[in-house]
């Protein structure tokens, strides 16, 4: 937590110094701890935990078939309401920006 303390304040302060820091540095360990150990991995990655949990916690019996169809129709019609969510955010930031760059550019006379 302390690491990450670390980079996000170095990141605000000097950003060019944060972002040469995080590719250069954080990223490329981030990636060889999965080598290292693959326990620290799983405090990383969140598909690499949410894995873990799946094969700690087994059902004495899998769910009726009733039960497995409705969670499947509900996977689906709630996979584009999320996806949809991100786009969005997504698309608002990219609005936000192009605005923000096209105020500051000077206009041609």
């Amino acid at each position: 937590m302390a690491a990450l303390v670390a980079v996000l304040a170095i990141w605000v302060w000097a950003p060019a110094q944060g972002l040469v820091m995080v590719w250069g540095a954080a990223i490329p360990l981030v990636a060889v701890s999965l080598f290292v150990t693959p326990v620290a991995w799983r405090g990383v990655c969140p598909l690499a935990t949410l894995n873990e949990f799946g094969n700690r916690w087994r059902v004495a019996e899998p769910p009726s078939p009733a039960l497995q169809q409705a969670l499947g129709v509900a996977g689906l019609v709630l996979f584009p309401v999320l996806a949809g969510g991100v786009l969005s955010v997504a698309l608002v930031g990219f609005v936000g920006w192009w605005l923000r760059r096209a105020l500051r550019s000077p206009r041609p006379a």
